[in-house]
């Protein structure tokens, strides 16, 4: 049909969008299926009695491809000798390299590779000592299937990882601050307590020592930056901090400095061009923008005061048109002079 309207067909781009699809429907049944996909006691068990050693997690600290074998397959709700199709199921190794989530820390994703199939690792959960990584066979490969006992090939997306690690490691940093403050915390530092800083900006840095086994950046300025981007209550006496890094961070600053800009822009307009702005400052920008909560604030208050300023000059052009209709009510007084020209004039 496309040839007979002398169009032609981006079958590389179709090929493209497919697979995108064909992503998002498998993470949705992923999603769906996931927390049936789970190593309970039972299962533990079956694995303990066939004597199989729990999984030897420590190459995770490596950033390197992991070699290792197959020692079960899971389906949710029994363990079998191949797994083949487009169903998702977990499997169990001798060693991995993917973090599972525990810690505070998420999971890796990544994939599993042997001469038959490869495996999308979408999950990754530990059950008494054995790693489980969840997820299905990648679409386009003409062979899909993994057996107990292949030989296969541990492939992390470390570039995801590089950005789990700075986060993990700045809330150690926040977690660390919170503790050396007393309730309702206002002020945080790092390091030096607000008013040792103050006094003396050269004061040495305390150390923060916590058991964790998650992965981590060697030095904070791998981290780029680390800015609070907003604080809430999410029940009675819990509060949540969401705080960016890295990148998220260098991009939430720069939201920030935008929005200033646009702030200064709007001090030069007057009238309803200026209200207009406002709203739409406070509105689109504001409310919604992901950026550093003291910057937040302080933009508010930019914003605030030129709302006082709006208040203002209404006030005043108020007092000139009431001035206005008072003199437009006084009667006309003519000059009864013949020396003079007829003139008007308001007493």
């Amino acid at each position: 049909m496309a040839v007979d309207f002398g169009l032609a067909v981006d079958m590389e781009g179709f090929n493209v969008c497919m697979e995108e699809a064909r992503q998002k429907a498998r993470n949705a049944r992923f999603n769906a299926r996931e927390k049936s996909i789970v190593l309970d006691a039972n299962a533990t068990s079956q694995l303990l009695n066939q004597g199989l050693a729990s999984t030897d997690d420590s190459p995770k600290f490596q950033h390197e491809e992991h070699s290792s074998v197959v020692l079960a397959i899971y389906t949710g709700s029994e363990f079998i000798a191949s797994a083949s199709g487009d169903e998702d199921f977990g499997l169990v190794l001798r060693s991995t390299s993917f973090y599972a989530e525990q810690g505070g820390q998420i999971y890796d994703t990544g994939s599993i590779e042997g001469s038959s199939g490869s495996f999308t690792v979408n999950n990754v959960q530990v059950f008494a000592g054995y790693v489980l990584h969840i997820g299905s066979f990648m679409e386009g490969y003409k062979s899909k299937a993994l057996s107990v006992g292949d030989e296969v090939k541990c492939k992390v997306d470390y570039t995801r990882r590089s950005l789990i690690a700075p986060n993990h490691t700045c809330t150690h940093m926040l977690n660390f601050a919170l503790r050396i403050y007393p309730d309702p915390v206002i002020v945080v530092s790092i390091g030096c307590k607000v008013e040792d800083l103050v006094a003396d900006p050269e004061c040495k840095v305390s150390i923060s020592i916590e058991l964790c086994g998650g992965t981590h950046i060697s030095n904070s300025r791998y981290a780029v930056a680390f800015y609070i981007i907003s604080e809430e209550g999410i029940a009675k006496g819990v509060r949540r901090i969401t705080a960016v890094t890295g990148e998220c961070a260098s991009q939430a600053m720069k939201l920030a400095l935008s929005i200033d800009t646009d702030i200064i822009d709007a001090s030069k307009l007057d009238g309803v061009a200026l209200e207009k702005k406002i709203g739409s400052l406070k509105s689109t920008l504001l409310d919604a923008a992901a950026i550093p909560a003291t910057r937040k604030a302080d933009l508010r208050k930019k914003v605030s005061e030129l709302e006082d300023h709006i208040r203002k000059a209404k006030k005043k052009t108020s007092k000139r048109l009431s001035r206005l209709r008072w003199m437009l009510q006084k009667p006309l007084v003519l000059q009864d002079n013949p020396s003079v020209s007829l003139m008007s004039t308001w007493v």
